[in-house]
């Protein structure tokens, strides 16, 4: 490329300067019968536009070379940059991860300011309140519920279990020996807060209940009883415990039949112990309004399981007359149930 323009440039200089003497000794071109005076400066224009063509192409030419030269490489090693790439993020996450928790690090360290103490000890009271708000909502929902087993309970005696309780902790069956009477007797025991209700099963319905008293636990202390002879009641036992009255000297043995569940007894009475002593410390206690509403909700489920007993009663009269006497009429039957 080089080699033409120079031979370009060879050529327009000398057909310029035959032109230039031409103009100069007043020849004329013979075809268009007049003076060529204008050829000059055409020729020296087009010179100027072949030597700027001919820069551009090899420009062209350069640049296409640069770009081979470059993708080629590049291209091979396009996934291993991108990698990098990702490395390269991740690293810059890693670094703002690791001041992250430096800083916490040093938040959890700031137990030499001066009003650390002031900000734990609020903490600690704002904990303990949401503590108190949930367990007081989950205990007061239970009071339905502990207000129908009351109602399913037979021969019920004395105060309703809301008077003093609001929490069943505990149930299980065990052999109780009551110092009077000294004979094991089997009973279902209730442990609510404040209170242990006894009840007996029915001979023949193993799911009713019969109410046999209760003990006030305000009143008694748990102790442990080693297995062999009893000496308070002359008795072998095996997996008991006792209750002791603070105020007399009656006491209470019972007997679980494995000793996992005489441990699950003993926490239970410890458990017992610790809810009453927290519901003192908070003040909590249930309202006569909150009592009233689960007695209606306990009267509206017995109404509704009596209105149920007696279609059920009706429906099964009626069937068993009719499958006996064709004649007889359902609406009169009806008319004389009603």
């Amino acid at each position: 490329s080089i080699s033409s323009l120079w031979v370009n440039q060879e050529n327009t200089a000398t057909e310029s300067a035959e032109g230039a003497g031409e103009v100069q000794n007043g020849h004329s071109d013979p075809s268009n019968g007049c003076l060529c005076i204008g050829q000059a400066l055409q020729n020296r224009d087009q010179m100027r536009a072949n030597v700027i063509n001919e820069i551009m192409s090899t420009e062209r030419h350069y640049i296409k070379h640069l770009k081979d030269i470059c993708e080629v490489p590049w291209s091979d090693h396009r996934d291993s940059s991108a990698q990098n790439q990702n490395s390269c993020h991740h690293c810059n996450q890693k670094y703002y991860y690791i001041s992250s928790c430096y800083i916490l690090s040093m938040i959890t360290d700031c137990n030499q300011s001066f009003d650390y103490r002031y900000v734990a000890a609020a903490l600690a009271v704002m904990r303990n309140v949401t503590q108190q708000i949930n367990e007081r909502k989950r205990r007061l929902e239970n009071i339905d519920k502990i207000a129908q087993w009351q109602a399913s309970v037979l021969d019920w005696e004395g105060d309703d279990i809301l008077h003093r309780s609001s929490e069943l902790i505990y149930t299980g069956e065990m052999s109780w020996i009551y110092q009077p009477y000294g004979r094991s007797q089997q009973r279902v025991f209730f442990l609510f807060d404040h209170q242990l209700v006894l009840c007996k099963k029915d001979l023949i319905r193993r799911d009713i209940l019969y109410y046999k008293g209760r003990i006030d636990m305000d009143r008694y202390t748990v102790r442990d009883a080693i297995d062999g002879r009893d000496d308070d009641f002359n008795v072998s036992v095996k997996n008991a415990f006792k209750l002791h009255n603070r105020d007399s000297e009656e006491i209470h043995i019972f007997l679980a039949k494995k000793p996992e569940e005489k441990i699950r007894w003993l926490r239970a009475f410890h458990e017992e112990r610790r809810m009453v002593q927290e519901d003192e410390k908070i003040g909590f206690e249930i309202s006569e309004y909150q009592k009233r509403q689960a007695a209606m909700t306990v009267r509206k489920v017995a109404k509704q399981k009596g209105e149920a007993t007696k279609r059920y009663q009706v429906n099964s009269t009626f069937f068993y007359f009719n499958s006996y006497d064709p004649s007889f009429s359902r609406c009169t039957f009806w008319e004389k149930a009603f």
